[in-house]
């Protein structure tokens, strides 16, 4: 019998209650919404120094990580899950937020440069590759004068977190296309977003 294919899902952020609502942990967000809707719990790992979670779902092993290293310093962990798991890199997804996308909309992309997300700069370098699928999450842009580390660590208002829930199922959808199919037709989902809430 042929082994169940695993895939890896990636949500980048910040550990600890200071930073649960900021703009940087979206990637968190979509992950823990993600493992809810499929009850799978997450557990400390030493091992991996993040928390993680695994399941079957559509008839595909599923490993969800959420490093704890800081954001900084996410590819260590992410690079142990990788090596211990043997996870191909077509098959790793990473969830995280973009500046560069405005808010309600989300980007999927097969492979590419950090676009200056520290996260992603820490995957790329602990991987040794672009070559890997993220769905970047838009949190909008900082205003001209504002410092963007404090705008990335800055927290929400209420009207753009009711923005960021809303996304989240469909966020859900996209990773299980992308599981299911690959990354042409979850890029092309993603990409269909908000547009697609108005088709009956």
């Amino acid at each position: 019998m042929r082994e169940t294919e695993k895939h890896l899902l990636v949500g980048l952020g910040n550990p600890g209650e200071k930073y649960k609502n900021t703009r940087h942990n979206v990637g968190f967000k979509a992950i823990d919404f993600f493992a809810n809707q499929y009850g799978l719990a997450f557990r400390e790992s030493v091992r991996f120094r993040g928390s993680l979670a695994q399941g079957c779902i559509q008839d595909k092993q599923v490993i969800l990580l959420k490093p704890m290293t800081f954001m900084n310093v996410s590819g260590e962990s992410i690079k142990s899950c990788v090596e211990y798991f043997s996870i191909p890199q077509e098959k790793i997804l990473i969830v995280c937020d973009d500046v560069s996308i405005a808010l309600g909309k989300m980007r999927m992309r097969m492979k590419g440069s950090s676009g200056g997300h520290n996260g992603l700069k820490s995957v790329l370098a602990s991987l040794a590759t672009e070559e890997f699928a993220r769905l970047r999450i838009g949190v909008d842009f900082p205003q001209l004068e504002e410092d963007l580390s404090d705008y990335v660590l800055g927290h929400f208002t209420k009207e753009q977190q009711k923005t960021i829930e809303e996304m989240l199922p469909f966020v859900v959808l996209v990773l299980n296309e992308w599981t299911a199919k690959g990354i042409a037709p979850s890029m092309q989902l993603a990409h269909s977003y908000p547009d697609c809430k108005n088709d009956k």
